[in-house]
């Protein structure tokens, strides 16, 4: 992997950063504390995420949100990846809008979860994609801080073996280790569990045979009472056959004994009915006569005039107006001839006053007269009209309602003769009916001393029935028991075989499992716990080599020598005699370090198939270096040949031995790359 350009905003003490990496070795060189480590934690950040830091670590403190983008090359093809920081209420978090990776293939968007194990396929390191967890290949294989070296040396011998474990990608023999020891447990403990489930099979199978032996003396009971409960069933179905028959002749004959009040009563109510006919009969008949001496007269009457009764009422109201029209004209002559009478005496005119001439008017009252005279005959004879038309009027009402009095007396008629024709035929039937009863209450005497008789048989034959019944039954209970008592075992009997061959196969399942943690313990652990300690001991040989070559490039006493033992402790002796650690000078320590951290880089690139010998990252390596030592560093260059490295440092003597300086500054709590020499 080869680091192409860096832009950072807001990311720690940067505001905004943009940083064009080169091939060769580049040193980052400033004060404590001006920076420089974080464009390092930017980088990680942006490949791995925060893994095991709080977004506050990276976000600036005054800011809301901040970002790191970063360009880099595998294999010759170019990548861009970018993470995004927002900060909530109480915490900083990733954004996933702001999270993506660009590929030949084009931009893609993913959720900062998403992104690690994007970034791990792209560079082939085969680790867990945790997003809680730091890249370790990364780390112990491109950049180790070297606080975090000089921590793995001076922690216990086990933490330590499980950090170079995880740092050479064989922490799965340990881890499959454990997993085959806890397996192995668990099974066991299953084996035991099966071999107490699988306990008293003995004992269930000779309670099979004794249930068996039991079903088959049960069934044999069952043939022998089936038989006896046919024959009785055959004889109770003839006594129930005889007792139906008799029952029906009782009910029969109780029937007829049971009709016979009705049927006396019957009698008794026709002699009654008999006497009531007849006397409706008569009844009838008289008023038969009575309405016929009626009704002949009236059917000989004839209408008095074919004209309707509205139609004379129409022409009585007419003439009634022109008698009042005639008798108001007759009264306008009077009133006429009275006035000219009065001019002809008096000679002046009453209407106006004026004289007038009584000769003139003479004449006038002899035609008014006459006019009178005119009108009173033909009142008279409109009121001689009128009458002769009433009188009419009132005939045909009288007509009319001798009419419907005939209607009504031949209806009455026509009813009383039906009831008579009726009640004869009713007569007639009643005294048939009268005699048949008669008959029967005669012959129904001798039905009582019949019926005794076979009241007598039923009862018997219920006695006999009822016998037959507590014998079938109690056949029937036995063989309900006796069945039940068989059901029940062949349940038992299917119980106990199910139980048997569970405790079969549980015992045979118990076996395997003996024979699976048998494998495990004595072969499977053993053999993987021989092969973690032949790749660790094949590490642990090109480690300590590494180690004294590195050793020896940077410590130049050759009374010194240094190596690493079995549990990748580094040792170092002068004179044969081992030193303490602790006792060694400040630049010897970090000898100590830079050579452990150099040899495991060296060796994690090495059994990494995704990360090539192209990147290095030193962070302060030179920490409590004399001047002579700082010199050492040029030699380890030269011997590392490696494409890229990155070098982090406020050694001034460092910036003869880069290809590319960048002096890192702070100013006000703001950091910034100022100057790059060349």
């Amino acid at each position: 992997m080869i680091l192409n350009s860096l832009h950072m905003e807001n990311i720690r003490s940067y505001k905004s950063l943009d940083i064009d990496f080169d091939k060769g070795t580049s040193l980052f060189e400033g004060d404590i504390g001006s920076g420089k480590s974080s464009i390092l934690m930017a980088v990680e950040f942006a490949l791995f995420g925060l893994g095991n830091l709080k977004g506050n670590s990276l976000l600036r403190t005054s800011e809301k949100e901040g970002l790191v983008k970063l360009r880099f090359t595998i294999d010759q093809t170019e990548y861009e990846v970018q993470r995004k920081l927002e900060r909530a209420k109480k915490t900083v978090n990733q954004v996933k809008d702001g999270c993506y990776i660009k590929t030949p293939e084009g931009l893609l968007p993913l959720s900062p979860s998403e992104l690690k194990p994007k970034i791990l396929e792209i560079l082939n390191f085969n680790e867990p994609p945790s997003p809680k967890a730091k890249s370790v290949i990364f780390t112990y294989g491109v950049y180790t801080p070297q606080e975090e070296m000089k921590k793995i040396i001076s922690e216990s011998v086990d933490d330590r073996l499980q950090t170079l474990r995880k740092a050479f990608g064989i922490e799965d023999y340990k881890i499959a280790t454990g997993n085959a020891g806890e397996l192995s447990t668990r099974i066991d403990t299953e084996a035991r569990y099966l071999r107490g489930a699988s306990s008293g099979i003995d004992e269930d199978m000779r309670r099979k045979k004794e249930v068996e032996e039991s079903i088959r003396e049960e069934t044999e009971k069952i043939s022998p009472l089936e038989a006896e409960m046919h024959k009785e069933g055959l004889e109770r179905a003839e006594i129930s056959k005889q007792l139906k028959a008799k029952t029906e002749e009782s009910l029969r004959l109780a029937k007829l004994l049971g009709q016979l009040p009705e049927v006396e009563k019957r009698v008794k109510d026709a002699e009654r009915r008999l006497q009531e006919l007849d006397t409706a009969i008569k009844r009838d008949q008289k008023e038969v006569d009575k309405l016929k001496l009626k009704i002949d007269p009236l059917q000989l009457t004839k209408r008095p005039t074919e004209r309707s009764k509205e139609e004379i009422t129409a022409e009585i109201d007419e003439l009634k107006k022109d008698q009042k029209k005639l008798t108001r004209q007759e009264g306008a002559l009077e009133s006429k001839i009275d006035d000219y009478g009065k001019i002809k005496e008096e000679g002046i005119c009453p209407t106006c006053d004026r004289p007038a001439d009584p000769k003139e008017f003479e004449g006038k009252v002899t035609s008014k007269v006459a006019e009178k005279e005119e009108i009173s005959k033909r009142l008279a004879s409109i009121e001689k009209n009128v009458a002769s038309l009433q009188a009419l009027v009132e005939t045909l009402q009288k007509y009319e309602a001798d009419q419907v009095n005939l209607v009504a007396w031949k209806e009455r008629y026509k009813q009383l003769t039906g009831s008579v024709t009726e009640n004869n035929t009713t007569l007639v039937g009643l005294v048939e009916q009268k005699n048949n009863d008669e008959a029967l209450v005669e012959s129904s005497k001798g039905n009582k001393v019949l019926q005794e008789k076979i009241e007598g048989e039923i009862s018997s034959l219920q006695g006999q029935d009822q016998e037959k019944e507590r014998t079938i039954s109690g056949i029937n209970s036995t063989l309900a028991t006796i069945r039940k008592g068989i059901e029940d075992a062949k349940t038992e009997q299917i119980q106990l075989e199910k139980a048997i061959k569970k405790k079969q196969e549980i015992a045979t399942n118990s076996e395997k499992l003996d024979e699976y943690v048998i494998w495990i313990r004595n072969y499977f652990i053993p053999v993987l716990q021989m092969i973690e300690t032949n790749v660790m001991a094949t590490i642990n040989g090109e480690f300590n080599e590494k180690f004294r070559n590195w050793f020896g490039i940077l410590v130049e006493d050759n009374t010194k020598d240094a190596r690493i033992d079995e549990d990748f402790t580094p040792l170092v002796e002068q004179d044969g005699y081992e030193q303490d650690l602790d006792f060694l000078s400040g630049g010897e320590k970090t000898s100590v370090a830079l050579a452990y951290r150099l040899a495991l880089n060296s060796l994690v690139q090495k059994v990494s198939l995704g990360l090539k010998s192209n990147l290095l990252v030193l962070d302060e390596p030179t920490d409590g270096f004399s001047k002579e030592q700082l010199f050492k560093v040029r030699d380890i260059l030269n011997e590392l040949k490696c494409p890229q490295v990155i070098l982090v440092s406020h050694e001034k003597e460092l910036e003869s031995f880069a290809d590319h300086v960048y002096k890192v500054t702070k100013t006000n709590g703001v950091s910034d790359i100022i100057a790059q020499l060349r």
